[in-house]
């Protein structure tokens, strides 16, 4: 096997050679790319906000505790941060009415939703 593997190889021009070797490498770049991009999606203000209320409402902890440790541990921008604190407050001034709406949206029973689901919709 490893014979006819070398004389295919050996058949290639090196122009070829080299233009697939790029190609790999500007795959795995972009592949490296798109991993970071979903990784600095997912760790952004909102989806901090959906753990911290999350955390608030399975625990007797206070927001501006969790908002705090946030802002201390999290690596969000100071504008991130700002969103990160209107959110949570908003969520939580505006819980009822937001339950309210996306009742009306909801397919099945809302109230049996799991929360951190929940919190999604009301953060989005």
């Amino acid at each position: 096997m490893d014979t006819n593997n070398n004389t295919k190889n050996q058949n290639i021009p090196e122009n070829v050679k080299n233009t697939l070797s790029q190609t790999s490498e500007t795959n795995q770049n972009n592949r490296d790319n798109k991993s970071d991009e979903q990784n600095r999606i997912i760790s952004g203000a909102r989806s901090s906000a959906i753990r911290i209320l999350s955390r608030f409402e399975r625990s007797d902890a206070y927001v501006e505790k969790l908002l705090d440790y946030e802002f201390r541990v999290g690596s969000l921008s100071p504008l991130d941060k700002g969103l990160l604190n209107e959110i949570v407050h908003g969520v939580i001034r505006w819980r009822a009415k937001l339950d309210w709406v996306l009742i009306g949206f909801y397919h099945g029973d809302f109230l049996k939703c799991l929360n951190i689901v929940k919190n999604a919709m009301r953060v989005a």
